[in-house]
């Protein structure tokens, strides 16, 4: 375990070399019980390679000792950070300060004419090892929660759910169809940047598994939903991350035929827990996830720190 009186060192994460024992990290911070893990090897896949221009570099800082990562915080967008630590990071508090300082002194955003200004951090609701920390550097939590996490136990029964005659889920079938599959992602999430070049490199990460890239195609061939399936085989996990249906689709049970697939898959993969973070006040997409058996387990909450130009 780390000794919290250890010397820290801090750098920019510097890609590719950085990017296994990032995931290292992750897959061990899911392991253990004793604080949860806000990240799991898909949203670091999907976060850093479905879109063109992220600069982990710019975006990504990294803590370690001699023995290795110790955590990172990760940029969300300049007036937000998510922190994650090793599990031998539990107990070390200056850690978690040094971090909290960081993204503090990295912040960039400037008001205009004496605008208050913010910076949000997250913590799951079961994380109460974070509060201190975060309450000591003047960080405030939101009332509403931002996301549900869910499990479902994939030794529990997965049902069959009809089709629309014709309809068919399968893995996306080769880079052909790549376009149509961008164009599906792009017209359910209409604020997405992602394209076709960066999907095809996604395509191309070690850790991206062809066949949990699943898609329901409908008997004009046109796709229906989809979403993506990533695999942690040393925790025996699996995450949802994406999952979309298109708007004159939704309500026919298609997007829940295409989660109970995709559970399925994960289990023919040696899988025992599947995971999901529906964002709060999505009832449609919460129903979906508890119609399919998933149950919430946290919640992730948004705490913000608030001040005005001198």
């Amino acid at each position: 375990m780390s000794s919290p009186s250890a010397p820290l060192l801090s750098r920019p994460f510097v890609a590719p070399a950085d990017l296994r024992p990032l995931l290292d990290l992750v897959t061990a911070a899911n392991g253990d019980a004793r604080r949860p893990s806000h990240w799991h090897i898909g949203d670091v896949l999907w976060q850093m390679f479905r879109s063109d221009g992220f600069d982990a570099t710019a975006r990504i800082r990294l803590w370690y000792d001699d023995a290795g990562l110790l955590g990172f915080a990760w940029r969300d967008d300049p007036t937000s950070a998510v922190l994650q630590l090793h599990p031998r990071a539990h107990d070390n508090d200056a850690l978690e300060e040094a971090m909290l300082t960081w993204i503090g002194d990295a912040w960039s955003v400037r008001g205009d004419g004496g605008a208050a200004r913010t910076l949000t951090t997250y913590a799951m609701e079961s994380d109460t090892r974070r509060l201190a920390p975060l309450h000591r550097h003047g960080f405030v939590g939101a009332e509403a929660h931002l996301h549900h996490v869910m499990h479902r136990d994939l030794d529990a029964p997965i049902p069959d759910l009809p089709l629309p005659d014709g309809a068919v889920i399968r893995p996306l079938a080769d880079d052909t169809e790549i376009a149509a599959r961008v164009a599906l992602h792009r017209a359910v999430w209409t604020n997405s940047h992602m394209t076709d070049a960066s999907y095809a490199r996604m395509r191309a990460v070690p850790g991206y598994l062809p066949d949990l890239d699943i898609v329901a195609a409908m008997p004009d061939d046109a796709f229906a939903s989809y979403c993506i399936c990533w695999l942690d085989p040393v925790n025996r996990t699996g995450e949802f991350e994406p999952v979309g249906t298109r708007a004159a689709y939704r309500r026919q049970g298609i997007g829940k035929a295409v989660v109970l697939d995709g559970l399925l898959r994960l289990k023919a993969h040696g899988a025992h827990t599947a995971i999901v973070a529906p964002t709060a006040g999505n009832d449609a997409s919460l129903a979906l996830y508890l119609s399919a058996g998933f149950r919430v387990v946290d919640r992730e909450m948004a705490f913000t720190r608030r001040w005005r130009e001198s």
